[in-house]
């Protein structure tokens, strides 16, 4: 699979019980997959592999930018997950906290079911020691299904820009 060879997993780390690898967007497109929980720490980006997946898909901006989640086993509800974010081709190696694509999972699990809103509780960037705490959230509207994100954040720098 893509996913796997993007992040040097195994075929059989990718989850597809919910679904199958999708591009997934609330304004900025990700390829995503839900990942065993022990893929997760696993994950090894592959340029090469996303030079050819973003050959492959070239609708997606910045080139190919791949978001994997996994479901925590211990929270009995399925509402906290695990997730990371990688888009090398776009000079992101990997992102700590990214809201776009939190929205749009929350967005394509609601989709997938028959509720009339979704939560999620969402920790990123834990392997690369910058760990986020991101709430995620959708609801079917009439004008069709609004995902929304937030959390909070801690400075790593500061700087002005003087022109």
């Amino acid at each position: 699979s893509v996913v796997a060879s993007c992040l040097g997993l195994r075929p059989r780390d990718i989850v597809t019980a919910a679904h199958s690898p999708v591009v997934a967007s609330v304004g900025l497109g990700f390829a995503m997959a839900e990942i065993t929980e022990d893929a997760l720490a696993r994950c090894a980006p592959d340029t090469v592999a996303f030079r050819d997946a973003a050959s492959r898909y070239p609708a997606q901006e910045g080139g190919f930018s791949l978001f994997v989640y996994a479901k925590n086993d211990n929270a009995m509800d399925g509402t906290t997950i695990r997730a990371r974010m990688f888009a090398p081709l776009a000079g992101i190696p990997e992102d700590p906290a990214t809201g776009s694509a939190n929205a749009a999972l929350a967005a394509l699990l609601l989709s997938l079911g028959g509720a009339d809103q979704l939560s999620l509780t969402v920790h990123q960037g834990v392997e690369m020691g910058r760990p986020s705490l991101l709430h995620a959230s959708a609801e079917r509207t009439p004008a069709g299904i609004m995902g929304n994100v937030g959390g909070s954040a801690v400075p790593v720098m500061r700087g002005v820009v003087t022109l």
